[in-house]
Formats: structure tokens, C-alpha cells, sequence
């Protein structure tokens, strides 16, 4: 975008704004650009650049269409970058300085071959077409009753109307009100919570040095709380419970920051979950960027827990959860997949130790990257009128 019908270089000057575009004639979304330079080391603006106006004019875009675009948006990584009629609502700006070199010009150049140029080989065809009698089965099952902290690794374990009982059924907030995460904080896999099913209490330790004493909350819903009020999750308000200033304080002090535990209403349509009731991975995927990272030299930890599903599978090839639409797991539990998981930085966080390694997310970006997307691991949907238990070592049923 600029001046370039002018044909004179001395009227153009060294700010370059542009849009990628897909091999498809789509837009290429500029804030996967943005943040994806950014964990190269490269420093680009994204956006509107302060001035919707120009971007209606060069987009096209109407007045209904600006005057609707706050009310759209995703889930977690995701604003508003690209609407429904596929036209864009930003663009990439990248400045020429007077300390800028032809080496830095090319990085950038080279930045973007290397992740937006299309190769012989679709990102997504990593997987091949199965029969109905897959081999798969489930190996892990894993429930993060306080989003974005520890989870708890079951042998088996009930679904209520949400997904996995008690999954994301709390939720950390500052003082705004806005929810907390790994991305934020990435100390917050060093809190664990624990729960006993039978005497209905959830106990939370926290792995840092000088830790203090183990919290023990009551499941019992509306005997911890003490007002409700609505918060902001991801990008939707949804209503809670605050918990008592105790609780709070004690999470306040292992983080360092003030905030409230808040827990969820009593009978929730849905969790504290960014998107989906539950979210499954396959181990062959992981063994598969695992492999990725080796062959570019990358040390990085990586394994089941990196991803934060809560259903593991194995016995079925790398990805091709990508291809199906409708499994059962064990003799009942029937479940439609919602979609793929969007991968944000928070798969760089080791959940051992709360560390980051970019090169997780770029070794993703560069096998995985499908309509702007970085996705690994599909969402599921209770299909189910009743509810039962999964179990690991239950069967994978491939309905369609």
C-alpha cells in the first residue's frame, strides 16, 4: 500500500505496508505474521496502525462492517483479524531506519519464505486415511480443575455437562477482573491442585521454594464464596463465584500478585475452557514433533503434558485425529470433534518448571500452519444424553 503509482521512489519513502496472501487468493492473518517475527527476534507492526479509516478504504470494508467488528471474535490467540467474508482488518507494516541493513531486510525476507511460502506439501497432510477399526486407545486422562495451573493425572474419571468433572472449574483474576494464564504467568503450572472424589476436597500445593502450607478447599459449591459477579474469559464474560479473601490471599502470595480465585456457578453450561468441553491429543503427534525438533537441533522439552488435553491417545498415526468426525471412547462415552486446537505460546511453557523455548511453537508453525493456524490436538463435544466415566486402556471407536 502507498504511493507507488507514482513510479517515484523519493515519494514512497522506507515504510513498507503490506498483506500476505495464501495460495488460495486468502488473506494470511497479519497478527499470526506479528506474533510469529516476534518470536524470531524481528520487531514489525500489525494492526489498523491507529487508523480504521484507512484500512475501510483499502479493504473495502462498509459501515455495518466496522460498526459490527468489536461484537467478532475467537478464542484464545485470536482477535479479530480476518471476518467471516474472508476480507482482512489489518495489514503489516514493516519501517526502514537509518540503522537498518540489507542483512536485516533480509531476515525479514527470509522469515517469511520459511513460514508463509507454500511448499510441495500441504501443512496438513501429515496423516493417511485409516479404516473404522482404528487400533487407538486411551493412554492418559488428564483434569485442570484451576485453568492455566497443574493438572491432575487420573486412571479414570466422570464427565458432567461441561466435560470432565470439575475441568476448568476455577478460574485466577487480577484486579481487573481479567482471567490469568501461563502466557501472563508462566509460574502458574507450579501450583497443583489435587482431588479426593470421595471426600469431596481439593488440596493445592505449590512447587516453589518456601512454599506455604497446602490450601483445602470444600467442593461443596456456595461454602468458599462470597459474591458473584462476571469476569472476562479469553474474550466472553462469563458469570462466577468469588472465593473467600483466605483463598485468595494464598494465591496472591505464591504468585506475587493480587488476585481471586473464582469458581464456577453450580451446574455450568460450560467451563472456564477457552473452547471445546475437552480436548484430545494423540501421543503419535507428539512423538512426531518431537522428532521435528530433533532433526532442527532444537533441546526442547516436550511431552503429553505440554499440550494440556485432557484425553492422550495412542495406536493411530500422527495426526489423524485431523480426519475424523465422530468417535465413542469406551462402551458409551460418544463424542463429535468441534475442531482444531489453535496453539498460542503457552506451549513454550515447560510444565515442570515454568521455563519457555520459542523453538516449540515455530517447530509447530512451520509442519502444522493450516488457514493461519498453528493447530495440534482436536476438540471434543458430549454427545451424550447421560453421562459415564472414561478410563484409561478404554478403546477408540472411529464411528465416521
Amino acid at each position: 500500500y502507498g504511493n507507488h503509482h507514482l513510479n517515484d521512489p523519493r515519494k514512497q519513502g522506507s515504510i513498507v505496508t503490506f498483506n500476505a496472501m495464501d495460495k488460495d487468493g486468502g488473506y494470511i492473518s497479519h497478527i499470526e505474521i506479528g506474533r510469529l517475527a516476534s518470536l524470531n527476534n524481528i520487531q514489525i507492526r500489525t494492526g489498523m496502525f491507529c487508523n480504521p479509516g484507512a484500512s475501510q478504504k483499502y479493504f473495502g470494508l462498509t459501515t455495518e462492517q466496522i460498526s459490527n467488528y468489536s461484537g467478532e471474535h475467537g478464542g484464545c490467540w485470536e482477535e479479530v483479524d480476518i471476518l467471516e467474508s474472508g476480507i482482512a482488518t489489518g495489514a503489516v507494516r514493516v519501517s526502514v531506519g537509518y540503522s537498518s541493513t540489507l542483512a536485516d531486510i533480509l531476515v525479514f525476507v527470509n522469515f517469511m519464505k520459511t513460514y508463509f511460502v507454500t511448499k510441495d506439501v500441504p501443512a496438513k497432510s501429515f496423516y493417511t486415511e485409516r479404516s473404522k477399526d482404528s487400533a487407538a486407545n486411551v493412554v492418559g486422562i488428564y483434569v485442570y480443575p484451576i485453568k492455566s495451573c497443574a493438572g491432575i493425572c487420573a486412571k479414570s474419571w466422570p464427565l458432567n455437562s461441561s466435560g470432565f468433572l470439575y475441568d476448568r472449574n476455577w478460574v485466577l483474576v487480577d484486579s481487573e477482573g481479567e482471567s490469568l494464564d501461563q502466557k501472563k504467568i508462566p509460574k502458574m503450572c507450579l501450583i497443583v491442585p489435587d482431588i479426593n472424589l470421595s471426600t469431596q476436597t481439593m488440596t493445592i500445593r505449590a512447587r516453589i521454594l518456601n512454599p506455604p502450607e497446602p490450601l483445602k478447599i470444600n467442593l461443596s459449591f456456595g461454602r468458599n464464596t462470597k459474591e458473584s459477579d462476571m469476569f472476562r474469559i479469553c474474550d466472553r464474560l462469563q458469570p462466577g463465584e468469588s472465593m473467600c479473601r483466605d483463598v485468595s490471599f494464598w494465591f496472591s502470595s505464591v504468585l506475587g500478585i493480587q488476585c481471586r480465585l473464582i469458581q464456577n456457578i453450580p451446574n455450568p453450561k460450560r467451563s472456564f475452557a477457552n473452547r471445546g468441553q475437552l480436548l484430545m491429543i494423540s501421543r503419535s503427534s507428539v512423538r512426531w514433533l518431537k522428532e521435528k525438533l530433533e532433526e532442527s537441533e532444537h533441546d526442547c522439552h516436550v511431552d503429553d503434558g505440554s499440550f494440556r488435553a485432557n484425553i492422550v491417545l495412542d495406536g493411530c498415526q500422527p495426526h489423524e485425529e485431523d480426519s475424523w468426525s465422530t468417535v465413542c471412547i469406551g462402551d458409551t462415552a460418544k463424542f463429535q470433534i468441534a475442531g482444531p486446537c489453535n496453539r498460542c505460546p503457552m506451549v513454550n511453557v515447560n510444565q515442570n518448571t515454568g521455563e519457555q523455548n520459542r523453538n516449540i511453537l515455530l517447530a509447530l508453525a512451520k509442519y502444522r500452519r493450516c488457514n493461519s493456524h498453528i493447530n495440534f490436538g482436536q476438540f471434543l463435544s458430549i454427545q451424550n444424553r447421560f453421562f459415564t466415566s472414561i478410563s484409561v486402556g478404554n478403546p477408540v471407536k472411529i464411528i465416521k
